[in-house]
């Protein structure tokens, strides 16, 4: 369906300024882990080292965040289950599609209770819809066209509906896969700050061996939640930057499919590349919309709810409007403006994200890198007093029950 919502949209969006790979940074920290022996301060070096890499992705807040937004758009959508999908289906199929019957039976030869898969019954309604729209000849035939105009539209906004509730779907795999990945490295981060706990107690007896460890520690404390409200909130941003992605690049697909329109004097080629229309045209307004959900308290700019009401409008009558002339160019000026200003869109939000809230994450991570360094200087001095060379033995740790899932 036209662009999706894989993450690859994304390439040159808030991924490239500030949400590095959490997974493949962890992987990279695990290979470069304990030798067979170390003592026991190399091992709080190296512990300390692989806490502030991954801290610094603040994988607990976005954690938080991606939840929070999976949340979100299984409350927005009708159902995330298969099966209530299926009975939209048919409900849809009932309502829409049982005209097409009546016109020609052959159209319809699969039984709805038939079990098939997802993309094969997206599929075999849209050559079912391609057939209808080739025996209603309104590819070429304008008095056609308007005869069959509110008939075709009625059967758009029904296929919409269901596609609609498929978007939601894919869009909640993908936030879900999201959050796995972040569950792995905060997982990881625990265990990391258990090992830490663990040697620090057994060499300073849970102490503090210095006033000035005490307030660095306490100041390094202050400065993490300062860097995790800011990291919560650029996953938002990170979201919204996806989705505006999805959004843009199923804009310019739309209009280069509908410009091929005009070009086409193939009856069966041309309803394809309508239907290939609107359907990339469709998961990118999905997708501008969620994007603005991800952002509430951020007017995107250049895209108004007036300009999505013309494109939605155009993409219910797009099989249609191909047939007269005046109706294409209309459509395809509907479909350039949008694509323009999709685009604008992103690059607005990428700016602004670069202005504002980047600099200030940057500048938090910074401090805090000052701020453990000196920590761990002011722990490394006083260990060499305690245990000197003494050789580290890594404990067996049994991980406490995670309260994300």
């Amino acid at each position: 369906m036209g662009c999706g919502f894989s993450s690859d949209t994304s390439s040159a969006t808030i991924r490239d300024i500030k949400s590095p790979d959490i997974q493949s940074n962890a992987e990279t920290f695990n290979r470069n882990r304990t030798k067979t022996k170390e003592t026991m301060i190399q091992a709080f070096t190296r512990i300390d080292d692989e806490i502030l890499a991954l801290e610094n992705l603040s994988p607990a807040s976005r954690l938080t965040t991606a939840e929070a937004w999976v949340e979100h758009l299984q409350a927005t959508q009708l159902s995330v289950d298969d099966t209530s999908l299926t009975m939209i289906e048919r409900a849809v199929t009932a309502q829409v599609m049982e005209p097409i019957n009546e016109l020609d039976e052959t159209t319809l030869t699969d039984d709805i209770n038939t079990p098939v898969s997802t993309l094969e019954r997206d599929q075999s309604d849209i050559i079912k819809v391609k057939k209808l729209a080739l025996k209603l000849q309104v590819a070429f035939d304008v008095k056609k066209a308007t005869e069959n105009e509110e008939f075709l539209a009625r059967i758009s906004r029904g296929m919409m509906e269901v596609e609609l509730q498929r978007l939601k779907m894919d869009m909640i795999e993908h936030a879900r896969k999201r959050i796995e990945t972040l569950s792995d490295s905060f997982e990881r981060l625990r265990q990391l700050y258990l090992e830490q706990d663990g040697l620090i107690a057994s060499v300073s007896g849970g102490t503090y061996n210095s006033s000035l460890e005490q307030s660095l520690d306490s100041e390094l404390e202050a400065a993490r939640e300062v860097r995790d409200r800011l990291s919560g909130v650029a996953e938002q941003w990170r979201t919204a930057s996806n989705l505006m992605g999805a959004a843009s690049k199923g804009s310019l697909q739309a209009f280069e499919f509908w410009s091929q329109v005009g070009q086409s004097k193939n009856s069966s080629e041309r309803i394809q590349l309508a239907l290939d229309t609107r359907s990339a045209c469709h998961s990118s307004l999905v997708a501008l919309e969620c994007a603005q959900q991800a952002l509430p308290n951020v007017e995107l700019p250049h895209i108004t709810s007036r300009q999505c009401s013309a494109v939605r409008h155009a993409i219910v009558y797009i099989l249609t409007d191909m047939a007269n002339e005046n109706r294409y160019q209309h459509t395809k000026n509907v479909l350039e403006a949008y694509q323009v200003n999709t685009a604008k869109a992103i690059d607005w939000l990428f700016s602004t994200y670069k202005k504002t809230l980047d600099e200030d994450l940057t500048a938090q991570i910074d401090n805090i890198k000052v701020l453990a360094f000196r920590l761990r200087r002011e722990r490394v001095k006083h260990f060499k007093e305690i245990v000197g060379n003494k050789m580290y033995t890594k404990p067996f740790i049994k991980m406490p029950q995670s309260g994300f899932k």
